[in-house]
């Protein structure tokens, strides 16, 4: 796999946090994803304490891979099944509300560093 970068914009560095992450002492086994339901406890845990996720979206041009980021419950779950997260200040570009008003699409990368779980949702 080989990833070549066209473009790339600085992110603003108020809610990006730095983290101690260091690798297992021995290699973990592979491990295999989980269909859960939105509404289970274990996707309410991770959503609600979340302080970082990531949103993929694609437009013709390419696509764009944004961090987001703020106090842990920036991303909230509202009724209904839909997820809500502020629009604070960042580069100032809006690639991602742009890709996603043409498109309709969107990818999102929830994980918690705690305990290694995350949260891959499509639509």
């Amino acid at each position: 796999m080989s990833i070549a970068v066209e473009q790339s914009f600085g992110n603003c560095p108020k809610y990006i946090w730095t983290r101690d992450i260091r690798p297992p002492a021995a290699p973990l086994p592979l491990a295999e994803g989980t269909r859960i339901a939105f509404g289970e406890a274990a996707a309410g845990r991770i959503i609600s304490s979340a302080d970082t996720f990531f949103i993929a979206t694609y437009e013709k041009g390419g696509a764009d891979v944004s961090h987001r980021g703020g106090m842990p419950g920036v991303l909230r779950q509202n009724a209904y099944g839909s997820l809500s997260f502020p629009d604070y200040a960042g580069n100032r570009y809006y690639n991602t509300f742009g890709n996603i008003e043409v498109s309709g699409r969107a990818g999102l990368f929830i994980l918690d560093f705690a305990s290694g779980e995350a949260i891959l949702l499509t639509g």
